[in-house]
């Protein structure tokens, strides 16, 4: 967690600001990356001591010609259908350890959105980087009947972009 909180500090994406937001809660003192370099809706790499790290998707980590053993696939496998967001931690050889991050619906999300259909907005679209099971999910429990899912935020611009026009 140390290692791999200290190389996301300086990423903006909010999963890296909830590993920083986690370790800094439990006072593990963190590293100052050198070398750093975001790649946007995949992960970052940078050097810590001395010695380079990876921190993203599995997809970053197997475009940077780190080995991906079967058992990781498998358990990567289960936690996408179960609507789990993993990061991975490697250095530049192996995969060192994973992060496992879960969507909880804030108990006013709900509320906010039943408000918002009594002002009268009856039409509402949830743009997500989430797989479309995760995104189902949610929309279903906030209530809002369009959706679209697995968008990196530059698709999520775009779209917001096509929407103002129309």
């Amino acid at each position: 967690i140390r290692k791999a909180a200290s190389l996301d500090q300086l990423s903006a994406h909010i999963l890296a600001n909830a590993l920083v937001d986690f370790a800094i809660k439990q006072k593990i003192k963190l590293e100052y990356p050198s070398n750093f370099k975001e790649f946007f809706g995949e992960g970052v790499k940078g050097e810590l001591d001395g010695k380079k790290y990876f921190l993203g998707k599995l997809s970053f980590i197997e475009n940077n010609k780190i080995r991906v053993p079967k058992n990781i696939r498998e358990l990567h496998s289960g936690a996408q259908e179960e609507g789990v967001i993993t990061i991975y931690f490697s250095d530049d050889k192996k995969i060192l350890g994973a992060v496992y991050f879960s969507d909880e619906l804030r108990e006013e999300s709900r509320y906010l959105f039943d408000k918002l259909r009594e002002e009268g907005i009856s039409k509402m679209l949830m743009i997500t980087g989430d797989k479309e099971n995760v995104a189902k999910k949610i929309a279903m429990q906030v209530g809002i009947k369009e959706y679209l899912s697995q968008h990196l935020p530059e698709e999520k611009m775009k779209k917001i972009e096509m929407l103002k026009k129309d």
